[in-house]
């Protein structure tokens, strides 16, 4: 009889979360049910089943005993282990016998996978600290305000309203008039609420404007150095993605009017409050001269402001959307970062006839409005409590912003050099070019310290790595400067 080679169709994949023993298990019912492991044929002895596929036999008589339990196999005391007799399918007429069948681990169809997104959903791994671009502690966040308004809305008597079908995308009136009063007191806006579109998510809104305003081969420009991720959105859309070179007083306008002189462009997607990884903000100076040439060249603004409500500075510098006379910024805001989940949302302030475009997206793409959640967030803005929390976040992350610089400082100073930023929850360093981050970033990792691919740049002309501060305590601060000191 042919031996059996366990090695031919079994894989496995340290990369999958599931036990090794339910991936021999489920790769076996795969051979079983393609014909590969046949009706009745005996199985090789579990020692030698473990030496074919590289694993220890415990892990095997697991798998196994498994099998047996499912009756894909007959396990014969001191004769074998066998395959279930009519376990196998051999013909269409009997495969509705055969289920039911497990998802393979590969697909039988091509498609094309993306490298570039890899450096975004990596695998999860064990860690001591994960670093990040700059997010809200969440173990601030004022959970039982958030419960007990909750808990009030779903004990009264109407409050089956909130869990109604939408026929028509439309976040409740109360909810965007609170949002634009929170908005206009902090920023010193003036939106109004038939200016305003509410989605779920901040990349969600980005997703939609771009789905609302672009078209294949049209060309978006985007600052050097800027969040690949928003990059992506627009390719997503059609979009091919020109850059220009990014100062430290803003987009440098004159390399933006040579590629307007050269291709027509149909947008411009930038930050001036906090560039993404630099931190840098935007001149009024050239606030001004970046709104002057989307007039004369004819392209849209779309203005993110995702980290807006974090301001340490004094004053505030004008958006671009309030000073546009011509109607051509589109502006973006995050809202609710330092909130649950559920209470973050993508906000877009546009024309009125855009909202009503880009809305028609949004009904298609999600029309389930969660309207305990958004009525949940009215309260917490009408009745102060996210004024107050957001004021008491602020103070802290200024705390920590200044204990993170002035330690990187101390600790680092010889090898790399900072500038504290005005808004936003990271700091910007550069490094002595001599040293190597993408290794520096490997022994980190051996120490505990997760730092992500997309948070470290290292070219000839430059060095350096974008570093969160909000989410990490003092304590924990001081750590994973002193391991990185370390490992320098």
């Amino acid at each position: 009889m042919e031996q059996i080679d366990f090695g031919t169709f079994i894989r496995i994949d340290k990369n999958d979360q599931s036990p090794i023993f339910m991936q021999v298990v489920q790769q076996t019912i795969l051979a079983i049910q393609q014909g590969l492991l046949l009706s009745q044929s005996k199985l090789p002895g579990t020692r030698h089943i473990a030496r074919q596929i590289g694993l220890n036999r415990n892990t095997v008589v697991a798998a196994i005993k498994e099998l047996a339990n499912q009756n894909w196999l007959q396990i014969k005391p001191n004769i074998g282990t066998f395959v279930s007799a009519d376990r196998t399918a051999k013909s269409r007429h009997d495969r509705h016998n055969a289920g039911p069948y497990p998802i393979p681990p590969t697909a039988a169809y091509t498609f094309e996978e993306s490298q570039l997104l890899d450096q975004y959903c990596s695998p999860s791994r064990s860690f001591l600290y994960q670093l990040d671009s700059g997010v809200p502690d969440e173990r601030l966040i004022p959970f039982s305000k958030i419960a007990g308004i909750f808990s009030a809305c779903t004990k009264r008597a109407n409050a089956f309203r909130y869990c109604g079908h939408a026929y028509e995308y439309q976040a409740d009136s109360n909810f965007k008039q609170s949002l634009c009063n929170y908005i206009n007191y902090g920023l010193k806006q003036a939106f109004l609420p038939k200016n305003l579109l509410v989605s779920r998510s901040h990349n969600t809104a980005k997703y939609l404007v771009a789905k609302a305003l672009i078209r294949p081969s049209d060309t978006v420009a985007s600052t050097h150095l800027g969040d690949q991720e928003n990059n992506m959105i627009f390719q997503l859309a059609g979009a091919q993605i020109k850059t220009i070179p990014m100062e430290h007083d803003g987009p440098a306008l004159d390399h933006l009017e040579a590629l307007c002189k050269n291709t027509k462009i149909r947008l411009l997607y930038l930050s001036t409050r906090h560039h993404f990884p630099t931190t840098w903000i935007t001149s009024q100076e050239k606030r001004l001269g970046i709104i002057d040439l989307a007039e004369k060249y004819d392209f849209i603004i779309v203005e993110d402001d995702f980290e807006a409500m974090f301001n340490f500075g004094r004053s505030i510098l004008p958006t671009l959307i309030e000073q546009d006379p011509y109607g051509r910024v589109i502006y973006l805001h995050h809202f609710g970062t330092g909130l649950t989940p559920n209470l973050r949302y993508g906000l877009v302030f546009a024309a009125e006839n855009l909202i009503r475009e880009v809305s028609k997206y949004l009904f298609l793409l999600d029309r389930e409005n969660d309207s305990l959640s958004q009525q949940v967030l009215t309260e917490l803005i009408d009745d102060g409590v996210l004024s107050a929390f957001h004021k008491k976040s602020l103070k802290l992350y200024n705390e920590r912003r200044n204990i993170f610089a002035t330690q990187m400082v101390s600790q680092l100073g010889d090898v790399l050099s900072l500038h504290i930023p005005e808004s936003g929850l990271a700091i910007w360093t550069e490094w002595d070019k001599k040293i190597n981050l993408a290794q520096l970033t490997k022994k980190i990792e051996k120490q505990g310290i997760i730092l992500p691919n997309h948070l470290v740049y290292q070219s000839k002309s430059l060095s350096g790595i974008r570093f969160g501060f909000a989410s990490k305590q003092e304590k924990e601060i001081r750590k994973i400067i002193e391991i990185i000191k370390k490992e320098v």
